[in-house]
């Protein structure tokens, strides 16, 4: 299943236009993110974000909707996450584009 959330753009790392880079908040947990599908995004914008890459920009009122929703859902159960990881070929540690702060 393909799940992509929404985050804010906290400040640009990098403008280039095919590579471009920015820090995105998630629930207080912060990403680097690729940002080249939504080079007119702005510091304080949402972004929808999937697989570490923005790919459009919402409003904050859709970012807040969105978030309700995705926290509405219940969490999956401890033998869920097992069987995930199991498919997934075991747990994969932090993720190596975290940005340190």
């Amino acid at each position: 299943m393909c799940l992509a959330v929404p985050g804010k753009l906290l400040r640009w790392i990098d403008r280039d236009p095919i590579l471009a880079v920015a820090e995105i908040e998630f629930g207080g947990v912060r990403r680097a993110c690729h940002m080249a599908c939504v080079p007119t995004a702005r510091e304080g914008d949402y972004v929808i974000v999937h697989a570490g890459i923005a790919i459009s920009v919402i409003d904050a009122v859709q970012a807040d909707r969105l978030l309700q929703e995705l926290a509405a859902l219940p969490a999956a159960s401890a033998e869920q996450r097992l069987d995930a990881e199991a498919l997934n070929g075991g747990s994969q540690g932090e993720s190596p584009d975290a940005v340190s702060g």
